[in-house]
């Protein structure tokens, strides 16, 4: 199950980081062809706003999580024992766990009605609705599945070496 779910972070990480490069050649590309011919590209704020920012934001949940990457307040967290803090650990997955189930249930509720109302999102190009919400489940059933994952190894192992201490010190 580790080797797996492993392989799924770091595959929806690298499709983070293409989203987000494509984010960064298009807007860039844009601003050139605005400013310097007066000639945008007219399909570049949807794309990049209701797709590639999404698949950017939301694959990259598990995988920042599991690096420790993600905004951490230390100051207690740092006083109190390990083996505390392991319980912690758990207690704030479980709670996190829960929150990202309910985002992934309610957006993919979101996802069935754009399919089934044939939704589109209005500009230049037509471009499906349904398509662009289906990142935000995906993503979230990923964090879910991942801080479900390390409450049961911190539950029997007390440690998870797949998931880096939160909070460490930037190199």
């Amino acid at each position: 199950m580790g080797l797996v779910l492993k392989r799924l972070e770091q595959a929806a990480m690298l499709i983070a980081m293409v989203s987000i490069t494509l984010i960064m050649l298009i807007v860039s590309f844009d601003a050139i062809l605005r400013y310097v011919f007066n000639a945008p590209l007219q399909w570049s704020y949807e794309l990049v706003g209701y797709y590639l920012m999404v698949v950017g934001i939301y694959f990259a949940l598990s995988g920042t999580f599991t690096s420790g990457d993600h905004v951490n307040i230390t100051l207690v967290r740092d006083m109190l024992p390990k083996r505390f803090l392991a319980w912690i650990d758990v207690v704030w997955c479980l709670v996190s766990a829960g929150i990202f189930a309910l985002l992934t249930l309610g957006t993919w509720r979101n996802v069935a009605d754009a399919w089934t109302h044939n939704e589109f999102i209005p500009g230049y190009i037509s471009w499906p609705s349904w398509l662009s919400h289906l990142w935000i489940p995906l993503g979230a059933a990923l964090l879910v599945v991942r801080l479900l994952y390390h409450v049961v190894i911190l539950a029997t192992r007390g440690h998870d070496d797949d998931v880096e201490d939160h909070g460490e010190p930037m190199e």
